[in-house]
């Protein structure tokens, strides 16, 4: 019954029952037939669990980037990319146009805009420090006299107000994210063999390709061998390196009849050697 359906293991119980054949622990016993079938592998869609994970955090804002490109349709004036750079910690974004999607343009943008207004934190250091050698006149309590010198009171308390709001919410906010190091949001591993999610499949084709033995891993891609992009774990699914493989033609052949020539005849000799299907 599973080589000439190749269904999977909820198919495969649903037909045996309206077969009205009655199997002891059917399910248990369907489960290994599925797995090590190579065609059931291939040709049986199927969906990974929701694991979103937790997304690593900075202790501070400024001190952790995320940095990506993104395409931009049309490009004008030669600028085709945008550099998008996004706190870990506060969620604040920046992002530059580019003409090139290398790594010496991340590191210029790094080095000509981001640190500068935003390190170094390590040192205890503030960017109006280092260029001026005093601290900033942002400081929570100033004596009357240095009041007297600011004609805008009402700027410079906000200024103090902001800065205790700072305060506040920095430890709630680090507090709120350091919950433990984030989950793994895949199993896979270098050298599991895995079948990967085709794209665009033809009539009669399987919805999966492989098997490939995985080279690198990162925590949302993989690397196989065999395909040059990386792989999204969603649309890899893990395969059994030691599964039947003789009972498993990945493409039908079809000839013309013979009596009527209005007829196509699709058949899978390793499958089927004497039988054909119209």
């Amino acid at each position: 019954m599973r080589r000439s359906t190749h269904m999977g293991t909820r198919k495969m119980e649903d037909l045996t029952r309206h077969a009205k054949i009655t199997i002891k622990d059917s399910r248990a016993k369907i489960e290994p037939i599925v797995a090590s079938c190579h065609a059931c592998q291939l040709t049986n869609a199927t969906t990974h669990g929701s694991n979103l994970g937790t997304p690593l955090r900075g202790d501070r804002p400024g001190a952790y980037w995320e940095v990506d490109f993104t395409e931009v349709r049309p490009g004008k004036y030669g600028y085709r990319y945008l550099l998008v750079f996004v706190d870990t910690f506060s969620g604040w974004t920046e992002a530059f146009p580019t003409k090139h999607e290398t790594a010496q343009t991340v590191t210029k943008k790094l080095l000509e805009d981001i640190l500068l207004r935003n390190s170094p934190y390590k040192m205890g250091l503030t960017p109006y420090e280092i260029m001026v050698g005093l601290p900033p006149p942002m400081i929570p309590n100033l004596k009357p006299e240095v009041l007297a010198e600011f004609d805008d009171h009402q700027l410079l308390f906000s200024l103090q107000m902001l800065q205790q709001t700072h305060e506040q919410l920095w430890p709630k906010l680090r507090a709120f994210y350091e919950t433990g190091p984030p989950p793994d949001p895949h199993r896979y591993r270098p050298g599991d063999w895995v079948y990967v999610q085709r794209y665009q499949h033809q009539i009669l084709q399987p919805c999966w390709k492989g098997t490939y033995i995985v080279i690198l891993t990162t925590p949302t891609a993989l690397k196989v061998e065999g395909i040059t992009p990386w792989v999204h774990y969603t649309h890899v699914w893990p395969a059994d390196p030691h599964a039947v493989l003789k009972d498993f033609v990945p493409e039908w052949k079809g000839r013309p009849d013979k009596d009527n020539p209005l007829k196509l005849r699709l058949r899978r000799p390793h499958l089927f050697p004497t039988s054909k299907t119209p």
